[in-house]
């Protein structure tokens, strides 16, 4: 992932977008979840601290409502 960071638009092969459906009764429309990673490294590429983070929402026809609850699950 670090290397697809640096690379030129026209050589990258990394997308970081994924799609997901779910049947009609579970979700009454769009939702979006972004998910973000921090990495932090010493001097010497040791990770020092490294944290996930999650939020989303749903796309409404007056904007957007955030989902104050996103948990990550593994």
């Amino acid at each position: 992932m670090r290397a697809e960071v640096w690379a030129q638009d026209d050589v990258k092969r990394l997308h970081r977008i994924d799609v997901r459906t779910l049947p009609d009764d579970e979700l009454d429309g769009l939702a979006v979840v972004v998910i973000s990673r921090l990495l932090i490294t010493g001097g010497n590429h040791h990770q020092l601290h490294e944290e996930l983070t999650a939020s989303g929402g749903y796309l409404k026809e007056r904007g957007f409502k955030r989902e104050p609850s996103v948990v990550l699950r593994s």
